[in-house]
């Protein structure tokens, strides 16, 4: 039986110049007109970039809410799609927004996963030079992860297959307002991948969280509200702490990609049959293997990683037919790349992790066998 969550939570964000809160409740969408109207009060048109998927669940009541708040809000449905994520996917929506008459007071509201977010947060942060910006995440990877820290972006097509998140900007939302009741009705595959975040956060800075989401496993997969909603704030501090001392990611920031060197290659390469989450889950495991190879933590324990990527229902292996070659090869277009070196975020202790220059090729490639990359 689903248990009520606490009341409402909050959690600052306090960078240069701006601060801003992460909301995190049980039914917040009925309340969303409201929680707009509080931090965007000069606001009356409002942009809203929706998950085609969540539209159909919830677009009347947001519309509504919205609409009683005093707002007049304009839907825009996206499919949540990594080769939507474009350029080509922006422009559609800086027209739209066009049509619809919209200037710079306008507020976009961002009501989706991972894609939506950052799709709407990059055409937020450029039409005519920002706009504000609500989050309102869908899905957990969002809640815990993407939403958070005013990063942005869309992917670009190139030879060797999609660079992730290379044209981009850094512009902090007004709000993120994260509703836990959205998680029940996800699919079961897209709530699990969220789970990858999670204990990305754990091995970043909070090694109890892990042993904590074990202890509770029937309960997140049963998705009960309250330990939803207490998974969502402790995992979420995590980012929002580190985001708040490095905005820029001049830094600390970077640790944040734990596993995403690993994940964006394995998106670039096969984005249809492997989503967001499920990459970083395999790009923890292979870089803890990475670390152990390389003696930066010998005592590190891929196989601790595996099981409880197992215990999530996630996948420790990658699809089958992927080519080594090919995965080097967008591992080479990977932002943190310098100067044809290699830059890999890896664990170096229970709740540590630390960039590493140039790690060697042997042992980042110990890390893709881990995987079973042409095993």
């Amino acid at each position: 039986m689903t248990t009520g969550a606490p009341s409402m939570e909050r959690i600052e964000i306090d960078v240069p110049g701006h601060r801003y809160d992460l909301v995190v409740g049980n039914g917040l969408v009925s309340k969303i007109g409201t929680l707009v109207h509080e931090v965007c009060p000069g606001t009356r048109r409002a942009f809203v970039v929706m998950d085609d998927a969540i539209m159909e669940r919830e677009g009347g009541a947001v519309m509504t809410a919205l609409g009683t708040a005093g707002m007049s809000p304009v839907s825009a449905p996206r499919k949540a799609s990594e080769s939507e994520k474009s350029l080509a996917g922006a422009e559609q929506l800086w027209r739209a927004m066009l049509a619809a008459g919209l200037d710079r007071t306008a507020v976009v509201i961002a009501l989706g996963g991972g894609v939506i977010g950052d799709l709407a947060g990059f055409v937020a942060g450029t039409f005519m030079r920002g706009v504000d910006c609500v989050q309102v995440p869908s899905t957990l990877l969002a809640m815990v992860d993407a939403s958070i820290g005013g990063k942005s972006a869309v992917n670009v097509a190139f030879p060797g297959g999609l660079a992730k998140n290379v044209v981009g900007v850094i512009r902090q939302p007004r709000r993120v307002i994260c509703d836990v009741a959205l998680l029940a009705g996800l699919p079961e595959r897209i709530f699990r991948a969220g789970l990858a975040e999670c204990l990305k956060h754990a091995m970043i800075a909070d090694p109890q969280l892990a042993d904590w989401m074990e202890q509770r496993q029937d309960a997140i997969q049963a998705r009960d509200g309250g330990t939803l909603q207490a998974l969502v704030v402790r995992s979420a501090r995590v980012k929002a702490a580190i985001v708040s001392r490095d905005e820029r990611e001049h830094g600390e920031r970077t640790l944040l990609n734990l596993g995403h060197t690993f994940a964006h290659a394995l998106e670039g390469v096969a984005s249809e049959s492997i989503s967001h989450g499920e990459a970083v889950g395999l790009g923890l495991l292979a870089a803890t293997e990475t670390s152990r190879v390389a003696a930066i933590w010998p005592e590190a324990d891929p196989a601790r990683i595996e099981a409880r990527l197992r215990a999530m229902g996630l996948p420790v292996e990658v699809p089958g037919g992927l080519d080594l070659n090919a995965l080097l090869t967008v591992m080479g277009v990977d932002k943190k790349h310098r100067a044809g070196r290699w830059r890999l975020v890896l664990p170096v202790a229970p709740g540590q992790c630390r960039v590493i220059d140039d790690p060697p090729r042997e042992a980042v490639i110990a890390g893709w066998r881990r995987i079973g990359v042409n095993r």
